[in-house]
């Protein structure tokens, strides 16, 4: 038995490569950790870890055991493992099928920056890096990472989130508060290059084969967000009117005999608006909106009929349905979800929508 080359267990592998100093860990859920930096005193706070503090969820690293050999690899086991070139800095990430995730061909650091380069496989697509307005499969566009409120310009990026899932199955997250730059197979499109300001970074890869994975471990790594506060949760709703949205109250109604201001209203025949309160069953059942009359003497239809039937109530402005929350998601969820997913419950989301710590997910 070759005593040197037998893997040995370890909880972190330092190793020094072209000038630059690496800590390798693996994080389980986290994924594998690669810090880089050009000291090897690596006790700079991450920004995930940050963020982490911020929504009081940071809590230390909690680095699992692999299995090593001679620094050339590390081995989780059921878990994937990341392969090391004893020449250079190129590694592989793999997932524990055998598939390789994510594939660095170099790792430098020139005029302030790192460098680091990785390849593209035919037919990969990469999603991520935060909100923009170009497309979702970001291959062959350069991702600023770097906030601009150009909410109407495409070349910019409005909300940074230097995630990037790939196809492959996994995904990489680049864990930084500095300006950079990930160019996905714009220049080469057999390649892309992450551009760091800085000669530090941490990098969390996530190569277990499903880019779900790649979410969890992200969210799990910087915090889970709150949910929003309640005048948020409808399409342009506004927070200078708080009832904007109701969850569960739909402020329509099913036939025209739940209308409690009937009387009130008119109905349109031909070019004349005739009072509700003279018109037979029959006519109101047939009535496409039923109107009120406005001081102007305008009249301004308060209920309309939809194609399932129902009449519907105007809300504020921006809520012409007048449809609350619970419905619109309801209704979402049927036309866009999986049918299995259309069973989903929304009551029990009612605590979601207070603006408390319960509010959380």
């Amino acid at each position: 038995m070759n005593i040197k080359n037998t893997p040995t267990p370890a909880t972190v592998l330092n190793f020094e490569r072209e000038g630059l100093y690496f800590r390798l860990s693996y994080e389980g859920i986290r994924g594998w950790r690669l810090r880089i930096s050009r000291s090897s005193d690596m006790s700079y706070t991450p920004a995930s870890e940050s963020l982490a503090r911020f929504l009081g969820e940071a809590d230390a690293p909690k680095s699992e055991t692999f299995y090593t050999a001679n620094g050339l690899f590390a081995d989780a086991v059921f878990s994937g493992r990341v392969e090391l070139s004893p020449l250079d800095t190129s590694m592989k990430f793999i997932s524990s099928l055998g598939k390789t995730v994510t594939e660095i061909a170099s790792i430098s650091l020139a005029d302030g920056s790192l460098k680091i380069r990785g390849k593209l496989s035919d037919g990969e697509a990469i999603y991520g890096g935060g909100e923009r307005f170009d497309r979702i499969n970001k291959r062959g566009t350069t991702v600023p990472i770097y906030s601009c409120d150009g909410w109407n310009n495409s070349s910019t990026s409005y909300m940074v989130v230097p995630l990037f899932l790939t196809t492959r199955g996994g995904g990489v997250f680049f864990d930084s508060y500095s300006t950079a730059a990930a160019d996905i197979g714009e220049s080469d499109s057999g390649e892309w290059v992450f551009t760091h300001e800085g000669d530090s970074l941490d990098c969390y890869f996530y190569a277990t084969g499903d880019m779900t994975d790649a979410l969890r471990g992200y969210t799990e790594l910087t915090g889970h967000a709150y949910m929003p506060t309640p005048w948020m949760q409808g399409v342009h709703a506004c927070r200078y009117a708080t009832d904007y949205y109701w969850f569960d109250k739909d402020l329509g109604v099913a036939s025209y005999r739940d209308i409690a201001e009937l009387s009130d209203l008119f109905v349109k025949v031909g070019d004349s608006y005739i009072s509700a309160s003279v018109l037979s069953d029959f006519e109101l059942e047939s009535a496409d909106a039923f109107y009120s009359l406005l001081p102007d003497g305008k009249y301004k239809p308060l209920y309309v009929k939809n194609g399932a039937g129902e009449l519907t109530k105007a809300g504020p402005k921006g809520n012409p349905s007048g449809q609350s929350v619970k419905t619109l998601i309801e209704k979402g969820i049927s036309a866009d979800m999986k049918p299995d997913a259309a069973v989903l419950e929304c009551v029990p989301w009612l605590p979601a929508f207070e603006d408390s710590d319960a509010g959380r997910e």
